[in-house]
C-alpha cells in the first residue's frame, strides 16, 4: 500500500506557496548550503516535518524573488527583472522601480502639498461665494436706501 503524499508546510503560509518554492529543490544541495543534515532538509521539503518560516522565506526569495517578512512594508512583494517591485494591486502597472523607492519621500511631500492646495482652493471658493452674495445683498439694499433718501433717480437729458 502506498503511503499518502504530504505537502511541505510552514506555519502561517499556505501549503500551495510552500510547495511552489520547495518542489524543485534538491535536499542535499540545500542541506550543504544551510548547514543542516540532509535527512532533516528532506523531511522539511517532503512535508514529514514542518518547514521553518525562515527557510520558506529564503527559498521564496531565491525561487520566486519574493521579499521576506523582514522587508517591512514591502514584505511579500516580488522583484521582477531584477529592478522592479510588484505588490498586491500594482501588477497591471508594471511595478515600482528602485528609483521610485528612493523618491518615496518626494512623492509623499508632493501628495501632501497637492492635498493642502486643494483645501486652500476650496476655502477660497467658499470665501468668493460668500463675498459675491454679500455684494449682491448690499447692492440691492444700497439702491433701495438711495431711492428712499435721494428720491427717484433722475435721468440726465
Amino acid at each position: 500500500m502506498s503511503r499518502p503524499k504530504t505537502l511541505p508546510n510552514s506555519p502561517g503560509v499556505t501549503p500551495g506557496d510552500v510547495w511552489r518554492v520547495a518542489a524543485q529543490q534538491k535536499p542535499h544541495v540545500l542541506a550543504r548550503r544551510y548547514n543542516v543534515r540532509t535527512e532533516l532538509m528532506r523531511n522539511w521539503l517532503t512535508g514529514a516535518d514542518e518547514m521553518p518560516v525562515m527557510l520558506y522565506e529564503l527559498l521564496a526569495m531565491q525561487v520566486v524573488c519574493m521579499l521576506p517578512g523582514t522587508a517591512g512594508q514591502f514584505a511579500g512583494w516580488r522583484v521582477l527583472d531584477g529592478h522592479r517591485f510588484t505588490g498586491p494591486g500594482i501588477e497591471h502597472r508594471g511595478g515600482i522601480t528602485f528609483d521610485d523607492v528612493y523618491r518615496l519621500p518626494e512623492y509623499w511631500r508632493a501628495s501632501s502639498l497637492a492635498e493642502r492646495q486643494a483645501e486652500l482652493i476650496e476655502r477660497l471658493m467658499r470665501e468668493r461665494d460668500f463675498y459675491k452674495r454679500q455684494c449682491e445683498l448690499e447692492a440691492r439694499h444700497g439702491i433701495l436706501l438711495r431711492s428712499m433718501f435721494d428720491g427717484p433717480t433722475r435721468r440726465s437729458s
